[in-house]
């Protein structure tokens, strides 16, 4: 994965992110399977991990480009909380308490930067102040 704006990018994290979609639908399991919390954590582990590790690179595209991978949220979602794709989005991302991924994405990235300026480092306060004239 590159730094270089291209919807590769997003196209590369959905084809990882896909796969673990399996696994949620097998724990899920409503006769046997894991509870909610167990499933909801195992999404966050799992699945959105991979999402969060490249928001570096996610960072630059718009909420409409990243809907694939919005896609692989709401699936997994409909999935942990055993509801019908009619179900609003909404709903489930209050339920579950996760954000759309364009906030996560933005979320992370603010966190990032804040941390950043706080830890007063040399090298960052040398780029971001304007040169002595």
């Amino acid at each position: 994965m590159s730094f270089r704006k291209s919807l590769q990018a997003i196209h590369y994290v959905q084809d990882l992110c896909l796969p673990q979609l399996a696994p949620l639908w097998l724990l899920a399991n409503r006769g046997l399977g894991a509870g909610i919390p167990v499933l909801r954590m195992f999404y966050i582990s799992v699945i959105r991990s991979l999402i969060d590790y490249a928001t570096p690179v996610l960072i630059q595209f718009s909420s409409i480009q990243l809907r694939p991978l919005e896609l692989v949220q709401n699936e997994a979602m409909q999935i942990i909380l055993g509801c019908p794709r009619t179900a609003r989005i909404e709903v489930l991302r209050a339920e579950l308490h996760l954000p759309s991924i364009i906030c996560r994405v933005q979320e992370i990235t603010c966190r990032t930067v804040s941390q950043m300026l706080c830890t007063g480092s040399d090298s960052l306060k040398g780029s971001l102040t304007p040169p002595v004239s």
